[in-house]
């Protein structure tokens, strides 16, 4: 009786272990999948916006545009500047 009772809550705890690292395995490799999609999507997102930037510099130097430096702004409740 008492073996029947060890032996049935042994399989019990090892079930639940069981389970339960299965179950952390499983999300961190769900995890570890977003996360490399992430860090793909950033890398395509910093090659677009280094390319923005450069198509605007060459936008501003095409269009003889300066860049604005020690800009003055005439009132604080709209956006007119002066230079």
């Amino acid at each position: 009786m008492i073996l029947a009772l060890t032996t049935i809550l042994l399989v019990s705890y090892y079930v639940l272990i069981s389970n339960t690292l299965a179950s952390q395995n499983y999300q961190m490799r769900v995890m570890n999948e977003e996360l490399t999609v992430l860090m793909e999507e950033h890398s395509s997102f910093q090659k677009t916006e280094t390319a923005n930037l450069d198509e605007l510099a060459a936008f501003a130097q095409t269009h003889n545009m300066v860049e604005a430096v020690e800009v003055a702004h005439m009132s604080e409740t709209n956006n007119v500047a002066r230079r």
